[in-house]
């Protein structure tokens, strides 16, 4: 990457991790994503860190925009002033990816989706388009906001646009890019609602995949197995257990609709940097804040902590990154922050967490993380390594553990947690279990 590049951040909600033609996914076709992905490194092990709030996808922005873990993020920042916190951290105190970006000469600006805080989004940019405060909305109904530089966002501004969520969003961005004059960087995110519910793919990709030739993952049941703790948020509620094949057919064929239009949207946004003679030297970004479950395990939403909830895609593509890249690497959110800085010639701001992905291309074992924790709200905890994870709860007065070789078990199938005969595991598995079990790492960060 050349000095000073530009940083285009595209951002998704509830985009599950191997939900990518560029991954090997049968069904879904993401042909501006895989793209991406040739002319880049695509990390196949981003991992959401967990949420103290059902809107994991707060938590998620936070980490990402402060380069926190999800213990030492603003509560500001997640709305919820009882978010438990060994370290409380308060907005006044952070310094936020955009404000680092600003300080030191981009030009900053945000399109689309921010359910962070007013205060969170003035202090990050310069100006903005399309501005959607809130977590979830009809994608034929949006209410938007223009820029307000002062932060207020009255309702006397609010406008419903009935255009779909992607063209609002996607012609935003794509306006910015071919108008703006500034000789300066620019840092533009730009924040889509897709492919959250309620999945209402705009046509052609509405009637892109029929249900019947949808294939069920393996670990699909009609119910949860057991109470997790988070049975009767909104999410789960979407389709009412027991859930019959049918039924899980038709969410994924909706859910693939939303992700193949989405991809539309980024490939306009594409198009129009590469317009503008700005794709040379621009560091892209796309990533999601979290997976969701659609059926796996019995579960519909993303407050659990199996990989498809846990798990999200992340691309990154520039002039000096290598092409056709697939790394491995355990990341979090918060990396991502780290990532930008490197890429802009910034340092991190004391007090933050993250890794910055271009160690991982290093050749050598430089990348420090061999292992990523998750949390959600006091009742679960998870850690995991390459080949193996663990999963507590703690639920109405009762715990449950599930244990996982990941190596055989990549659907986390088959708890290894009491089994019959634990000698019968192969001895680096069980070892590495043993490795895990011993950590404490009921809550606290990694």
């Amino acid at each position: 990457m050349t000095s000073r590049p530009n940083i285009l951040l595209l951002i998704s909600d509830d985009h599950r991790w191997d939900v990518l033609g560029a991954l090997g996914h049968q069904d879904v076709r993401t042909p501006h994503l895989d793209a991406l992905a040739r002319e880049g490194v695509l990390f196949s092990h981003l991992h959401c860190m967990g949420s103290c709030v059902p809107a994991v996808c707060m938590p998620a922005r936070a980490m990402l925009h402060t380069g926190r873990n999800l213990f030492r993020i603003p509560r500001e920042m997640t709305y919820d002033a009882n978010c438990p916190a060994p370290s409380p951290s308060n907005l006044a105190d952070t310094l936020l990816l955009g404000e680092v970006l600003r300080a030191s000469g981009y030009e900053s600006y945000h399109v689309g989706k921010w359910h962070n805080g007013r205060e969170s989004l003035r202090r990050s940019y310069d100006g903005g388009d399309a501005i959607f405060l809130g977590g979830m909305c009809s994608h034929y109904a949006v209410p938007c906001h223009p820029w307000d530089p002062e932060g207020v966002y009255s309702r006397d501004t609010e406008r419903v646009s009935h255009r779909h969520s992607d063209d609002i969003f996607s012609g935003s961005a794509v306006q910015f890019l071919v108008s703006r004059e500034s000789a300066a960087p620019f840092y533009l995110q730009v924040a889509f609602t897709s492919p959250h519910d309620p999945r209402m793919a705009r046509p052609p990709f509405r009637d892109l995949y029929h249900p019947e030739m949808i294939a069920i993952p393996p670990n699909c049941l009609p119910a949860p197995a057991f109470d997790n703790g988070a049975l009767q948020i909104r999410d789960e509620l979407i389709e009412p257990a027991p859930r019959s094949e049918d039924a899980v057919r038709k969410h994924l064929a909706d859910y693939y609709g939303m992700v193949s239009g989405l991809d539309d949207a980024i490939g306009q946004v594409l198009l129009a940097l590469d317009h503008c003679g700005a794709r040379e030297n621009t560091l892209v970004i796309y990533v999601s804040d979290h997976g969701l479950s659609l059926g796996q395990h019995g579960l519909m939403g993303k407050q659990n902590l199996y990989d498809h909830a846990i798990r999200a895609p992340l691309i990154l593509s520039g002039a000096n990154l290598p092409r056709g890249e697939i790394s491995d690497a355990l990341c979090y959110h918060f990396d991502v922050f780290a990532t930008i800085l490197e890429a802009a010639g910034l340092s991190q701001p004391s007090g933050t967490d993250g890794v910055s992905l271009f160690r991982a291309l290093e050749p050598g074992p430089y990348w420090p993380r061999q292992d990523v924790r998750g949390y959600y709200r006091e009742c679960q905890t998870m850690i995991k390594s390459h080949a193996a994870k663990i999963i507590r709860y703690h639920v109405n007065g009762e715990s449950r553990e599930e244990r996982f070789d990941l190596a055989t078990d990549p659907w986390e199938m088959r708890n290894l947690f009491n089994i019959e005969n634990p000698e019968t595991l192969r001895p680096e598995l069980a070892g590495e279990l043993s490795k895990l079990a011993e950590y404490g790492f009921e809550g606290i960060p990694s």
